[in-house]
């Protein structure tokens, strides 16, 4: 494989998600020596009986050791992908709230906590909503299944699509971006710890709303490719497509977003598109479902990064080599929370500039313009809830990227 992610990583969530892992490199945690993993037994014993018979007299510590610092981020260095991994997503899973409280407004609720005041030791919190979501009645999803049924008919013309993303479809973005794992070991990493993030999450969704997958409502249905044994909405696949869509489109190039036809950004969110629609040819998921995973994955995507706090640190001046011009970076701290409504989704089917054009993200009104997916005013993720590991890797991928903005590819 030309890039991967590795198999030493951790294992994703969702479906058959298979050995993706979250390491970002491939090869070098192996099992061929110090990187980790399992030496063979006539390794082992070779070692043994050469260790034997070379160390001499035991004279106890031999090294100069220099001590790490506690808590210090570039400690990072020192680790494996996969420890990398579980250490940002506890940070990342840390500040955030899921909350199984019904009301007339929603079923469930992903809540930040903003850290704000530390007095005698202890810490203060706010709490904003960030995503809720109102589950879709079975009526709406019995009118969603006709955009099943009639998906299907693209089924073997995409069933080269449909198979090789059952896992985390990390090649499709990857091909858009040149990665590779000599020279963009990092950004793939990062591109794995989102994916992950935003599988965790959406698992998380998936048990609070339980909802039912389209065969269980048509026997005529007969998905192409195995059912997951988890709810429907929101879809897995449509929230960790968009959420690495956002990400990497804003570690390649942290200034406002414009359409640009078919640059970097376009392509990367038309390839989230295709990815989840796929899920809907394939028979596993509604139009509903994707609609509810884009809105979940373009704002976990925007929290990711704002949490890394790549974008939050001062604002720098650069050039737009197309146009000849000045521009100043934007300071990206805040996301906008974000409401699905899905006993209002009526027959709207699922397509993704309903949701983001020209590089913001957008509300969605049904045919009767009632909110489907609703954009409310921004919340603040401030440097007080930076992740240090986080923003350490983050620091990792721009490097390399060195002054190659989207300017410049589109």
């Amino acid at each position: 494989m030309p890039f991967s992610t590795g198999a030493t990583g951790a294992t994703g969530a969702t479906g058959a998600t298979g050995a993706t892992g979250a390491t970002g490199a491939t090869g070098a945690t192996g099992a061929a020596g110090p990187g980790g993993g399992a030496f063979s037994p006539g390794l082992s014993f070779g070692i043994t009986t050469a260790r034997d018979g070379i160390i001499g007299a035991w004279q106890g510590p031999n090294r100069n050791l220099h001590d790490n610092s506690a808590g210090d981020p570039n400690n990072m260095a020192q680790w494996p992908g996969w420890a990398r991994s579980y250490v940002v997503q506890t940070d990342l899973l840390a500040t955030l709230i899921f909350e199984e409280v019904p009301d007339e407004n929603a079923d469930f609720r992903i809540r930040h906590l903003e850290p704000r005041n530390q007095i005698s030791g202890s810490v203060t919190f706010d709490s904003s909503e960030l995503f809720s979501f109102k589950r879709p009645s079975l009526t709406e999803f019995r009118r969603q299944l006709d955009y099943v049924n009639t998906y299907s008919e693209l089924r073997l013309d995409r069933s080269a699509e449909i198979l090789s993303q059952t896992g985390y479809p990390e090649h499709f973005h990857g091909v858009i971006l040149g990665l590779h794992p000599d020279r963009t070991r990092y950004t793939l990493e990062l591109m794995a710890m989102a994916q992950l993030f935003a599988t965790g999450v959406a698992q998380r969704v998936k048990h609070a709303l339980a909802c039912k997958r389209p065969d269980m409502f048509s026997s005529q249905i007969q998905p192409m490719i195995p059912m997951p044994g988890h709810g429907t909405l929101p879809s897995g696949h449509a929230t960790e497509a968009f959420t690495v869509a956002r990400v990497m489109s804003l570690l390649v190039d942290d200034r406002a977003d414009t359409d640009v036809g078919n640059g970097v950004q376009d392509q990367l969110m038309h390839q989230a598109e295709r990815i989840a629609i796929n899920r809907t040819i394939a028979g596993v998921h509604f139009p509903a479902d994707s609609i509810a995973g884009a809105m979940l994955g373009l704002g976990l995507g925007e929290y990711f990064v704002a949490r890394a706090n790549g974008l939050g640190v001062g604002a720098s001046r650069g050039k737009n080599r197309n146009a000849g011009q000045a521009y100043t970076k934007t300071i990206r701290n805040r996301v906008k929370p974000a409401r699905f409504d899905g006993t209002n989704i009526s027959s709207l089917d699922f397509r993704m500039r309903d949701l983001f054009r020209s590089g913001e993200r957008q509300s969605l009104d049904n045919e009767s313009s009632v909110p489907v997916v609703e954009l409310l005013e921004a919340v603040e993720v401030s440097e007080r809830s930076m992740s240090r590991p986080l923003r350490w890797l983050w620091e990792r991928a721009k490097e390399e990227w060195p002054a190659r903005t989207a300017s410049d590819m589109w």
